[in-house]
């Protein structure tokens, strides 16, 4: 399997406690299974998440067109925005 972060080499690492394969990178050290059921741990829905945030998108639009609960958007919108403010403070700064 290939990692779906950086595409090196992944090995197998153990058993989830749902039964799935979990695997580890060699090279980054991330742990990952071949497919999830829960969509929101997917990166292609991240990278989704992250252009819609950036073009100003209403959480609820963003929840039904991923179909992802907003509850799990809003933590991510905080997350993404808690990290821009971060970004934005330090450049004043210098």
């Amino acid at each position: 399997m290939q990692c779906k972060w950086c595409a090196s080499n992944c090995i197998k690492a153990g058993k989830q406690k749902n039964g799935k394969q979990k695997h580890v990178c060699k090279s980054c050290k991330k742990y990952q299974q071949e497919t999830y059921r829960y969509l929101a741990y997917d990166p292609l829905i991240h990278r989704q998440f992250s252009r819609f945030n950036r073009m100003g998108c209403g959480a609820k639009k963003m929840s039904e067109f991923l179909e992802i609960s907003i509850n799990t958007l809003q933590k991510w919108i905080g997350k993404a925005n808690n990290v821009n403010t971060k970004t934005y403070e330090k450049t004043l700064l210098a």
